[in-house]
């Protein structure tokens, strides 16, 4: 038989209160309740008030000030500790790593042409019905770096730009940029322009390399109201240059209405596009120009 954590509380507080009630009558040599003469009784009278199931025949007389007091402070340490043991194992059960756990993100990164624009793109999802609160992702660059006086940082920490969008990338209002609703899943893309730390970068010099980009998804769990933060990584070897993620929407139309189908098991499947560039962006962009903000080769339905 399982013994849970507020069970053994409550005898502890009542094993303690049975002790002073005993005490007491010892000490003073007097009957201080009904039926209350020894240590059988004393615990009996101290488990039926912390379990409050009534005390029968048993009850404190009102001429013992010091058994009202006694009987009071159990009263309000049981409501104490009540108090803090359900917190506790609400606490244990609603945490946030565990909600962690549904938040998925594709296994590769990808490098392709977007509207003109080269991009690094990766896709995230939540499998559950209940929305992340508050959902924005940020995505870090972690690299070594040496500066022009000769100092070396191994583990330089840079944020990158992203958005869902990238012909938004640079609204006026970029606290907002990368504040996504995960209703289903989404691709966030970096756009690779001149402030990018990959501008220069070729398929050759990203086998070469060596940085880590983290990529983590910030919100609010809706049931808890508690911060959950999943996250993870791609390494230079974990960025498909060339490659686009497959499309998992899949329209089911009935007679009454449409449905749209996700189908998650292909959250990491990715195709070859033929027509990305393989010289890098800054080359790209001198031979055909970087789109301007206004232009948009995106087809709205």
């Amino acid at each position: 038989m399982a013994i849970y954590p507020s069970k053994i509380k409550d005898y502890i507080v009542t094993f303690l209160f049975e002790y002073l009630f005993y005490c007491y009558i010892k000490i003073t040599f007097k009957l201080f309740t009904l039926q209350v003469d020894g240590w059988t009784s004393a615990f009996l009278f101290s488990l039926e008030t912390q379990q409050t199931i009534g005390y029968g025949s048993r009850s404190i007389a009102t001429k013992c000030a010091e058994a009202i007091i006694v009987l009071q402070i159990q009263t309000i340490v049981g409501i104490v500790v009540d108090a803090f043991m359900l917190g506790l194992t609400f606490a244990k059960l609603s945490r946030p790593r565990e909600r962690a756990l549904t938040c998925s993100f594709s296994k590769n990164a990808v490098i392709t042409l977007r509207n003109g624009k080269m991009c690094l793109m990766f896709r995230v999802a939540d499998i559950r019905k209940s929305q992340i609160v508050e959902a924005h992702i940020r995505l870090q660059l972690f690299r070594e770096v040496e500066t022009a006086e000769g100092h070396n940082y191994p583990f330089y920490q840079e944020d990158l730009k992203v958005c869902y969008n990238p012909d938004d990338y640079k609204q006026q209002n970029e606290d907002n940029r990368n504040h996504i609703f995960l209703l289903f899943p989404l691709v966030i893309v970096h756009v690779i322009d001149e402030a990018s730390p990959f501008y220069q970068l070729t398929p050759e010099i990203l086998k070469e390399s060596h940085f880590e980009l983290v990529a983590v998804l910030d919100g609010i769990v809706e049931a808890t109201g508690m911060n959950t933060q999943p996250k993870t990584s791609y390494l230079p070897d974990e960025i498909l240059w060339g490659y686009n993620f497959v499309n998992l929407t899949d329209r089911s139309c009935n007679d009454e209405r449409s449905l749209y189908w996700w189908d998650y098991s292909r959250l990491d499947d990715v195709y070859k596009v033929a027509v990305t560039p393989l010289c890098s962006p800054k080359e790209y962009y001198q031979q055909h120009g970087f789109p301007s903000e206004n232009e948009s080769s995106m087809n709205y339905l």
